[in-house]
């Protein structure tokens, strides 16, 4: 085997063995750079403290509920946007919730179904009530237990804590955060 000559002019036949770790230039012959050279583990521990330095201060002091809240009161949540649809409930969710926030005592299915039914003069049979309770639940209104065959609903949020995120939604998306011009509406 020939010697190792710098001036040589014709290319390697094989591809060079070096010891993983130890690379000083990468396949094309570049230096590496140190950050290069680092482990994936030390790569993703430099990448969380620099998101974490760019998040806004306040950002770990928020659940995702409450965070969205802030977004919609400072008017980054915009209408159509998936963070609205997260915490906006369609009527036919709200109808549940209102059951439910009505009641002491937590509710099952057919309870919730039952009363729905009452009060608002509906037909709908309990897959349709489950479909709107997993919706409730999946944008974090209710929390379910399962107790024996059933599972029982309580409210994560209250009505009150619903009305102000009403209230506030409705004041960023029609008023523009002009509560006197609101206040104005609402007494004429």
């Amino acid at each position: 085997m020939a010697e190792y000559s710098a001036t040589r002019r014709t290319p390697r036949k094989h591809k060079r063995v070096v010891m993983k770790g130890t690379e000083q230039f990468d396949a094309d012959g570049v230096k590496l750079e140190p950050g290069d050279m680092q482990t994936d583990q030390q790569r993703q521990s430099d990448d969380d403290k620099r998101i974490l330095g760019e998040l806004p201060p306040h950002w770990a002091v928020f659940n995702e509920r409450e965070y969205w809240l802030y977004a919609i009161i400072i008017g980054q949540a915009k209408k159509g946007d998936d963070t609205m649809k997260n915490i906006e409930l369609s009527a036919c969710e709200e109808m549940i919730m209102t059951i439910i926030w009505n009641n002491e005592a937590e509710l099952d299915l057919a309870a919730v179904m039952t009363q729905t039914n009452e009060r608002y003069h509906t037909a709908w049979k309990p897959q349709t009530v489950s479909t709107f309770l997993a919706r409730a639940k999946k944008k974090g209104f209710l929390a379910s237990y399962q107790k024996g065959r059933y599972s029982y609903y309580q409210p994560l949020v209250s009505k009150e804590e619903y009305r102000k995120m009403k209230l506030l939604a409705l004041l960023t998306k029609f008023y523009d955060n002009d509560k006197e011009a609101m206040k104005k509406d609402i007494m004429a």
